[in-house]
C-alpha cells in the first residue's frame, strides 16, 4: 500500500525538525514504552533522553503523516547511547572524530513489512557519509538483525538487555557499508523510484571504482595513525612489497623541501625523453599521466560514446567496466575466461571477434586477478589481423615482472591501432607517487596530449620515475625476489592454508577457499581483526563467486604471517 504507484503515496524522506519531535516522541512512548516494555510507561505518553538535545531525526512520512524515523548521534558531543551500556575500552573499535551512532530505527506498525525501515536505514548512511563519517555504531534490537546484516552492519558478538528488549552491537565502516549497498543497486533504484528525496543530500553518491585500500580504515584517511602501517597487512592491492631504488630514495630524501615546495616541468619533458630512450620509442609518442587510472579517464572517454562497442575479459581489473559502463555509457562485451585453465587467455580464441565491428578492445596483460600473461610474439601475430577501425588498448601495469622483453611497446607505435598504458605503481614501489604512460601512434598521442592539463604529473612522481627507469638493475632483482616469494607464497597457501591457488606471474596470487569453508566475505571480515587486508575479486567479476580472493606477495616475514592469520581462520 505505501510503495504504490500514486504520487500521493509517494513517501517522503527528510530531516525531522522540531515541530516533528513531539509526534516522534509520543510514538517513542507507544512503541518502546506500551508496545515493547523497554521502558516504563508515563502520564506524558512521551518518550524522550538526554541525547535528543543535539540529536538528528530522519522521517519517512506518507501523505504529511510521520510514518518512521531514525536517530542519529553525531560525535560532536563525544556522548552516545552505547555509553550506558559499554565501557569504550571494552568495544572492538575506536571511538573517533567520524563515528556516528544510529538509533531508535521506528517504523508505525501499519507500515511495517514495507520497504520504509530499510528506506530510513539508507538515508542515515547517506546523511552520515555526507557529513564525512568513517564509522557507524548501532545497538539494534536483535528482532531487527537481519535488517542491519543486509544494510552492511557486522556483529560483534556483544550484547546489551533494557528493559524487556536484548540488543546487539553492531558496527560497520561508511567504505564498507557502501561496497555491501553495491549488491541492492537493482532494489534501491526501484525503491528511489518511488521516493521524495528532501534530506538535503543526493540520494546516491557517484560510485566509483571499488578498489582495495579497506587497509585505510585502520590507518584512517586523514592519516591520524600512520603508525599502524607498520602493524597491518595491505594486502588487498598490490603495491611493491620492496622499496623503490636507492636512486629514487636518495633523490627524494636529500631534495625533499624543495621538491615539495617547487612546481614541476609542466609537459613533464624529462620523464618523456627518459622513458622514451629506457623503451627504444619516439618521445612523440609518449604520454605521461599520474598513473595508469588518469590515462584511462582521458582516453576512453575521448574516444568512445553512448553508441561504441567494446571487448573486455571477464574477469579483468575493474576499472574498465566501471569506466565504460558509468562514465561512457556504452556497450560493453565480455570475453570469457575459463577457470578450468586458470583463466588464462588464448589470444587466438579472439580472432572470430574481430568481424564484430568493436570500437575498442582492452587487454590486460599480465591479466589481474589471475596473473596470466601472453607471451609478446604470440599477441603480435594476433594483432596484425585486428581491422585498423577497431583500437586495441593493452594494459601492461605488471610486464616488467615476466620481463620488459614481453612489452608491445615498440609494436604499438609502429601502428595506427594499438595503445599500450603503463603504470610505474607497482612494478618500480611509485603508488604513491602516481606516475604512468600512454605510448602509441603520433597522431593519437598528440590528440590526447592537447587535452592533458598542464603540471598533470607532480615534481616528486617526475623525479621518482626518471631515477627509477635509470636503475634497471636494482628493479630486475626484486622481480627475480618477487617470484621466489610468490612461488613459496603459493606453495604455502595451498599446503598449510587448504587454498586451492592460480600461481600467476606477478606479484599475487588467485585463492579459492574450499567450497565447504568459509565465504570470502567471512574470511576477510576474520583476517581483518587479526591485521591482515585481502581483496574480494567478486566486485571485479561476480563469475568468480563468493570463495576467491587475491592476495598480494609480501616480503618473507609478512607472507608467513599472511599464511599464519589465513591457515587459523579456515581450519580453526
Amino acid at each position: 500500500m505505501i510503495l504504490g504507484n500514486k504520487k500521493d503515496n509517494k513517501i517522503n524522506i527528510r530531516l525531522g525538525n522540531q515541530a516533528d519531535r513531539k509526534t516522534i516522541y509520543s510514538i517513542r512512548h507507544s512503541v518502546y514504552a506500551t508496545e515493547l516494555s523497554q521502558h516504563s510507561e508515563n502520564d506524558r505518553l512521551s518518550l524522550t533522553d538526554a541525547l535528543d538535545e543535539f540529536n538528528v531525526y530522519i522521517v519517512a512520512e506518507v501523505d504529511d503523516k510521520i510514518v518512521g524515523f531514525i536517530s542519529i548521534t553525531p560525535p560532536d558531543e563525544n556522548t552516545y547511547s552505547i555509553d550506558k551500556y559499554l565501557s569504550r575500552d571494552s568495544l572492538p573499535f575506536d571511538i573517533d572524530g567520524g563515528t556516528f551512532e544510529i538509533r531508535i530505527l521506528t517504523v508505525d506498525k501499519n507500515s511495517r513489512g514495507s520497504k520504509i525501515a530499510a528506506l530510513l536505514m539508507y538515508a542515515s548512511f547517506r546523511w552520515i557519509e555526507s557529513k564525512g563519517g568513517t564509522r557507524v555504531v548501532v545497538i539494534g534490537r536483535v528482532e531487527l538483525i537481519d535488517l542491519y546484516l543486509k544494510i552492511g552492519l557486522k556483529n560483534t558478538g556483544i550484547q546489551v538487555n533494557s528493559g524487556a528488549l536484548t540488543f546487539e552491537l553492531m558496527t560497520v565502516t561508511i567504505n564498507d557499508a557502501r561496497d555491501n549497498l553495491r549488491k541492492y543497486e537493482a532494489v534501491l533504484k526501484n525503491i528511489f523510484n518511488r521516493v521524495n528525496w528532501e534530506l538535503g543530500v543526493s540520494i546516491t553518491k557517484s560510485a566509483p571504482s571499488f578498489h582495495g585500500g579497506a587497509f585505510f580504515n585502520a590507518i584512517g584517511t586523514d592519516f591520524s595513525s600512520l603508525q599502524k602501517s607498520k602493524e597491518i597487512i595491505n594486502a588487498d592491492v598490490l603495491d611493491a612489497w620492496f622499496p623503490p631504488s636507492p636512486k629514487v630514495m636518495d633523490a627524494l630524501q636529500e631534495y625533499l623541501p624543495w621538491l615539495v615546495r617547487t612546481s614541476p616541468p609542466t609537459e613533464s619533458d624529462g620523464l618523456i625523453r627518459t622513458i622514451a630512450s629506457v623503451r627504444k620509442i619516439d618521445v612523440e609518442s609518449v604520454l605521461p599521466g599520474a598513473g595508469s587510472s588518469d590515462l584511462i579517464y582521458l582516453a576512453l572517454p575521448n574516444w568512445l560514446d553512448q553508441n561504441s562497442k567494446v571487448l573486455i575479459l571477464d574477469p579483468t581489473y575493474g576499472e574498465y567496466a566501471h569506466v565504460l559502463e558509468n562514465v561512457v555509457n556504452c556497450k560493453v562485451d565480455r570475453f570469457l575466461l575459463d577457470a578450468q585453465y586458470g583463466y588464462a587467455f588464448d589470444p587466438n580464441s579472439l580472432e572470430p571477434y574481430f568481424k564484430n565491428e568493436y570500437d575498442l578492445i582492452i587487454l590486460v596483460n599480465p591479466n589481474n586477478p589471475a596473473g596470466t600473461y601472453i607471451e609478446r610474439d604470440v599477441l603480435e601475430k594476433v594483432l596484425e589481423k585486428v581491422p585498423t577501425t577497431t583500437r586495441v588498448w593493452i594494459d601492461e601495469t605488471y610486464i616488467e615482472y615476466v620481463g620488459s622483453e614481453h612489452s608491445m611497446e615498440r609494436f604499438a607505435v609502429n601502428t595506427q591501432n594499438v595503445f599500450v598504458c603503463k603504470s610505474m605503481s607497482k612494478v618500480y614501489a611509485l603508488s604513491g607517487l602516481r606516475v604512468g604512460y600512454l605510448c602509441g601512434s603520433l597522431e593519437a598521442i598528440e590528440s590526447l596530449r592537447r587535452l592533458t592539463p598542464p603540471w598533470n604529473v607532480g615534481l616528486q612522481a617526475q623525479v621518482a620515475g626518471v631515477k627509477a627507469l635509470q636503475d634497471p638493475e636494482y628493479y630486475e632483482s626484486r622481480y627475480k625476489q618477487t617470484h621466489q616469494l610468490r612461488s613459496k607464497l603459493s606453495t604455502d597457501l595451498m599446503e598449510i592454508a587448504n587454498l586451492d591457488v592460480i600461481n600467476g606471474f606477478a606479484n599475487f596470487l588467485l585463492c579459492k577457499i574450499p567450497d565447504t569453508g568459509l565465504t570470502t566475505t567471512e574470511l576477510m571480515e576474520k583476517s581483518r581483526r587479526r591485521g591482515l587486508y585481502i581483496r574480494n575479486v567478486a566486485t571485479t567479476s561476480p563469475r568468480l563467486g563468493e570463495r576467491m580472493f587475491r592476495v598480494a606477495v609480501k616480503d618473507e616475514f609478512t607472507n608467513d604471517r599472511i599464511v599464519s592469520i589465513l591457515a587459523k581462520e579456515i581450519n580453526g
